[in-house]
């Protein structure tokens, strides 16, 4: 088996379907969010990466696949030393694009308090067949928000609470990391420290997926991560979260 990295010669066969020069070295390449995991492999004990763009990936380093289900749109992702790393997804930046409308407010943890306290959380189904709650219903826990601040402090919530039920299936370890867009995102971070309840670091590498693929050629990074954030409590959160997950999954139940 190949792995990523891994250096080959075109041989007479390839040459003459690819128009390629025999012997010219190829390389094997690697996913992005495989590339963006790389530089978290050999950091040490059981850990989960969320790597996050159009996707969010979550990935649990040293997990087991005896929990994996296909119909929470859960998967083994191979890593770049060939291992299989359970994995759950959903696609958190498209959602959160549709969610906010191009919508750019600055926002607080107040104003996730009054998101749960308006109850005005988006339910999962907006892009079918994805994520962990994939017949979701869409819509709201409630009344839809009616200011730009609470379309970005409701889709912000939806993103933690996700990432949550994600990190929950595949499980934590002792920390979790968060690259990409997301880790750009203070309010979600901290939200996620509420949620799990366990240490969670913002990587400080703005290009974490060229890294990875940099670091197959023999590049060797300075690992890029900020302290863990502070655990804080946040008014009505874990009781929201509980009704938000039977709601979800009562929706998806019904659909199907």
């Amino acid at each position: 088996m190949s792995l990523a990295g891994d250096t080959a010669p075109v041989n007479k066969i390839a040459a003459k379907a690819t128009g390629l020069k025999p012997g010219t070295p190829v390389t094997s390449g690697i996913h992005d969010s495989n590339a963006s995991l790389l530089p978290w492999l050999d950091t040490g004990g059981a850990m989960s990466v969320v790597s996050s763009g159009t996707w969010a990936i979550l990935m649990s380093v040293g997990g087991t696949l005896d929990r994996l289900d296909s119909a929470r749109d859960m998967l083994a992702n191979v890593d770049a030393r060939g291992r299989p790393v359970p994995t759950a997804r959903f696609m958190g930046g498209r959602e959160y694009q549709m969610l906010t409308e191009g919508a750019v407010e600055e926002i607080s943890i107040s104003d996730i308090e009054a998101v749960i306290a308006n109850d005005t959380c988006p339910l999962p189904g907006r892009i079918s067949g994805v994520g962990p709650f994939p017949l979701g219903p869409g819509g709201w826990t409630g009344s839809s928000p009616e200011t730009d601040q609470a379309k970005i402090a409701g889709a912000t919530l939806y993103l933690a609470l996700m990432s949550d039920t994600c990190l929950s299936l595949v499980g934590t370890g002792d920390r979790v990391v968060v690259e990409g867009p997301f880790a750009k995102n203070t309010t979600y971070a901290q939200l996620l420290t509420a949620l799990i309840e366990c240490p969670v670091h913002l990587s400080t590498d703005t290009t974490g997926t060229a890294t990875g693929a940099a670091m197959l050629m023999g590049y060797a990074p300075p690992r890029a991560l900020a302290p863990p954030l502070k655990p804080m409590k946040i008014e009505g959160l874990s009781a929201f979260r509980d009704r938000w997950r039977k709601l979800s999954a009562a929706k998806s139940t019904l659909r199907r």
